[in-house]
């Protein structure tokens, strides 16, 4: 009987989350009409950064509930999986299916469970993942001395007359806005092949020569770091170290939805980095541009295989909603005292 009433408060407590993710959540605050445009762009800036649980509900609660379903209901039998390895492929069921009421309302629990702690965990979380990241980061910096030889002294002072204005700006804002010291942060200019930028936990940012031609511009390289600062600011590897925990993140039915989170986790990174391009000075609209350009260098995904085969938005996505962000963004950009437009181009 305990077993039962404990199953049904539950399956309560997540029926009501599943409604509130079609919840509309009003963002307009009385304060907005007493605010000037830079204030508002920065309240704005807050509530992309710090999303509530409402907010992380209505993004990804239903992406959530329905990967710890998917991966409750239907994963790998590992009694089976041994069983092919041991006599043969037909001696064994390599999937475990369970449809009943206990592993849906399990799933249904840790869904919910994945959706709480990333709005209420990601802090600690985010901390608990630092002395990782930290090796991670240093590993990625040794890697990239041990294989790739020294950019030479004229090249490495092109790369930083073009990168170091648009860093001080940005981490500057950062300073203004969130209270985060500029010295906080480790920016690292790499060597390492294919066009990228990652972030760590920790203030960590590594930044690929090899992007440069794709920004560009001044301003399109503040969207890219923009970008990783964003997922810095929003602590999405401490929201990733808690979907290990209440998430089956390998589970393959769990697939789709998973990286339907971390696309949306990018679109986050995505407007958070335009927001502090604007900020910073710089065309926000060179952001969708920035997307055009990766489009022409490496081609696209179709949106059906993108939600299997990646984590990230697919190029043409991210473009359209960074160009109907940056056309919102001009009202607040055209008005501004001091505009640098697309700064300096970079060319070797």
């Amino acid at each position: 009987m305990l077993f039962k009433v404990r199953y049904l408060l539950l399956f309560t407590v997540n029926l009501w989350l599943f409604f509130l993710s079609f919840t509309s959540i009003a963002d307009v605050n009385a304060e907005t009409y007493s605010l000037n445009q830079e204030e508002i762009l920065v309240s704005q800036l807050h509530r992309s950064v710090d999303r509530g649980l409402l907010n992380e509900i209505k993004e990804n609660g239903l992406a959530s509930i329905a990967g710890a379903v998917a991966a409750a209901t239907v994963g790998v039998s590992w009694e089976g999986v041994g069983n092919i390895i041991r006599d043969g492929i037909h001696s064994g069921n390599p999937l475990s299916l369970d449809f009943t009421v206990r592993a849906l309302l399990k799933g249904t629990t840790m869904g919910a469970m994945a959706v709480i702690s990333r709005a209420y965990l990601k802090t600690p979380f985010d901390l608990l993942s630092r002395p990782l990241a930290w090796v991670g980061y240093k590993h990625q910096q040794v890697s990239d001395w041990v294989y790739h030889k020294e950019t030479s002294a004229e090249l490495s002072e092109k790369y930083a007359e073009f990168f170091n204005p648009v860093a001080e700006r940005l981490t500057r804002q950062v300073e203004l806005v969130f209270d985060i010291p500029t010295y906080y942060w480790t920016i690292s200019l790499m060597d390492m092949g294919a066009p990228n930028a990652f972030a760590t936990s920790g203030y960590n940012i590594g930044i690929y020569h090899s992007i440069f031609p794709l920004a560009k511009s001044q301003a399109g390289m503040a969207c890219i770091l923009g970008h990783e600062m964003g997922h810095v600011l929003a602590k999405h590897i401490g929201q990733r170290i808690s979907d290990l925990i209440f998430m089956n993140v390998i589970a393959v039915s769990s697939i789709p939805f998973i990286n339907a989170i971390s696309q949306n986790h990018e679109t986050q990174a995505d407007e958070i980095g335009a927001y502090l391009t604007a900020l910073a000075g710089y065309d926000p609209s060179e952001c969708s541009k920035v997307w055009e350009r990766m489009t022409t260098f490496a081609g696209d995904r179709r949106e059906i295989v993108n939600i299997f085969m990646s984590s990230h938005p697919t190029n043409t996505t991210r473009k359209k909603a960074l160009n109907e962000l940056g056309e919102q963004l001009q009202e607040y950009y055209s008005n501004r005292q001091e505009k640098l437009g697309l700064g300096l181009e970079f060319t070797l």
